[in-house]
């Protein structure tokens, strides 16, 4: 984002990206990576975790870029968000905001049953710095995630999860033709599963919230 002031054009980095593949044999949750969300914190700077590349994740025999794609975001954010959680990162920067993007939200409801039935049992010992359950740090306001317009479980996502922590990516330009991206808006005010509030929330009000845009 940029702003001008007088003759002076003034850019202003509003998120940090983080990307979900790495090569360093280790989650976003270990503590080597403290010091970026510490600076993140203090910035008050959310950051985003963003899928792809593919290579390593149990499906290099692909030859199809469908294919590839269908899995590369969410596998990969899944994989990040599983150690993040159960970390502890969550605990140990409270003020921290962080989104999951371009893989649905579908996964959010399941993550969260799954997370809760395996802090249920005796491995639980193996999060020691969980103060509750995975399921309320993830619907605390701290983790949000994009969606995609034509998702029916939106509505069930909404429900469980945290309807102020949901947003629209458009990924303008990339990727989508033109008439594309034309239906995406109309198509989504038409639908009669959400409220006009809950609408309003994923289009305008959350990202401006998350990105700190309210100025």
């Amino acid at each position: 984002m940029s702003r001008r002031f007088g003759p002076v054009l003034v850019v202003l980095m509003v998120a940090g990206l983080l990307p979900a593949v790495t090569v360093l044999n280790k989650g976003y949750g270990h503590h080597d990576f403290d010091p970026i969300f510490q600076e993140a914190e203090r910035l008050d700077m959310p950051l985003a975790i963003h899928g792809a590349p593919s290579r390593g994740m149990g499906f290099d025999f692909f030859d199809k870029f469908i294919q590839v794609h269908t899995l590369e975001h969410p596998f990969a954010i899944l994989i990040q968000f599983t150690n993040m959680v159960f970390e502890g990162l969550f605990e140990r920067f409270p003020r921290l905001r962080v989104v999951f993007l371009e893989a649905g939200s579908g996964w959010i409801p399941y993550m969260m049953d799954r997370m809760d039935e395996e802090f249920e049992k005796p491995q639980r010992r193996q999060a020691p710095l969980l103060r509750k359950k995975p399921s309320e740090y993830i619907r605390s306001g701290q983790v949000w995630a994009t969606c995609e317009v034509e998702e029916k479980a939106l509505p069930q996502v909404i429900r469980q999860f945290n309807p102020r922590c949901l947003m629209w990516p458009s990924d303008y330009p990339h990727e989508r033709l033109p008439d594309m991206f034309k239906r995406d808006i109309p198509e989504f005010l038409a639908r009669t599963d959400l409220s006009d509030e809950e609408k309003r929330l994923i289009l305008y009000e959350n990202p401006k919230k998350f990105y700190g845009l309210e100025i």
